[in-house]
């Protein structure tokens, strides 16, 4: 499941249970390991691990399928994730500080569902507490894990250290390029981190410790509550003008588009036009869902995405699809370059404009090439009927 989320999820649950999977088998026990290692390759853990093998195998067959099809266009990409996110122009030591602040960001944001206050990308506050939290969680499971007597509770308190540290290794030559929603593998964390707390409260102060943890577990749940409203809000006013989005933060982009936004603009669309063959530029993160909609609006419609001039060759007229603040200033140079706007439609944060073509000048496309045989575009798809 981790493979198929995203490559800091499969990297980083790896080496976690890896590094568990080695404690827990004692494997850190070198006088013990030729005992312990006969435990780990009895007969029951080794059909538990060609069962595993077993279903991986199966799940991933359609991977394994295209890789094979399209000459490792999948695993290329997979590895290629980490040199496109990486910045060479930046030192370790940057890197590594601007990792300190980008974990700590998330972990007040996780918490409390607020990231910094407006303008201040380097807000002390949030950056301060999650940096305490990441120290708090790290210190206080080593305390507790030396004073834990029973297996289970030691194998969680031993957990918690490597799952913060390894994914914080991880992120480290990509810490310029991480976005929060990035930060799904270690979502359980900070709230681990407030429990450990809340057992160290019940043991230095029992007297105390219940009004401090319920003013703690309140405090956290209002600013949820609080942030969660805004969210709401946020999206519904963009249904009807554009608005500042500060709130959609997990998100890969802050632009506050919704589906009702795309259904709007479809509906639009597909009313200004009876053409059988319709050209439309929008920007890469919102073609699947636009394309999606369309196909279920007008299915007879051949719908033609553009990204280049050539693929304008004897068109008559596109339709582009832009946030308010893009605009036609942001569509793609080659396509304004041969295009002039006739004229535009709001709705809430999209803008749908109706293009004219009016360049002579525009170079014949090259014949387009079977879906799926091109292993070197990312937004090719293969399909079962390539194959079969």
């Amino acid at each position: 499941m981790a493979s198929q989320f995203h490559f800091y999820a499969f990297f980083s649950l790896i080496g976690i249970s890896g590094l568990f999977f080695l404690h827990h088998f004692k494997f850190f026990e070198f006088k013990k390991l030729g005992k312990n290692l006969k435990k780990v390759f009895s007969k029951n853990i080794l059909i538990s691990f060609r069962m595993a093998l077993l279903v991986i195998l199966i799940t991933y067959t359609p991977v394994i399928i295209s890789d094979l099809k399209t000459n490792g266009s999948n695993t290329k990409n997979f590895f290629g994730a980490f040199s496109e996110k990486s910045r060479d122009d930046k030192t370790f030591n940057e890197k590594l500080i601007r990792n300190f602040r980008e974990q700590a960001k998330a972990y007040f944001l996780i918490t409390t569902s607020f990231e910094h206050r407006s303008g201040k990308k380097s807000d002390p506050i949030p950056v301060a507490f999650g940096l305490f939290s990441m120290a708090l969680g790290i210190h206080l499971s080593i305390y507790l894990y030396r004073k834990e007597k029973k297996r289970a509770k030691k194998n969680f308190l031993f957990l918690m250290p490597i799952w913060i540290s390894l994914f914080f290794l991880l992120t480290i030559s990509t810490s310029y390029g991480l976005r929060p929603r990035y930060f799904v593998p270690v979502f359980p964390v900070p709230f681990i981190i407030i429990g450990l707390f809340l057992v160290w409260l019940d043991k230095k102060f029992p007297k105390q410790a219940l009004l401090l943890s319920g003013l703690i577990v309140s405090a956290i749940l209002l600013l949820n509550l609080y942030g969660t409203k805004q969210w709401f809000v946020e999206m519904k006013l963009s249904q009807i003008g554009s608005v500042e989005t500060d709130r959609t933060l997990i998100l890969k982009k802050d632009d506050g588009i919704t589906l009702g936004q795309f259904k709007k603009a479809v509906d639009h669309i597909t009313e200004n036009t009876q053409e059988k063959h319709v050209l439309v530029w929008t920007k890469a993160e919102y073609k699947q869902p636009l394309k999606y909609l369309l196909i279920q609006k007008r299915p007879g419609t051949d719908w033609d995405f553009v990204s280049n001039e050539k693929e304008l060759y004897e068109k008559q007229e596109v339709f582009a699809v832009n946030t308010i603040k893009g605009g036609y200033k942001s569509v793609s140079k080659s396509v304004s370059e041969h295009t002039t706007l006739k004229k535009s439609v709001q709705f809430g944060q999209i803008m749908v404009m109706e293009l004219e073509i009016d360049s002579t000048d525009i170079p014949r496309p090259e014949p387009k090439k079977e879906t799926g045989t091109d292993a070197s575009s990312k937004t090719e798809r293969l399909f079962w009927k390539d194959v079969l």
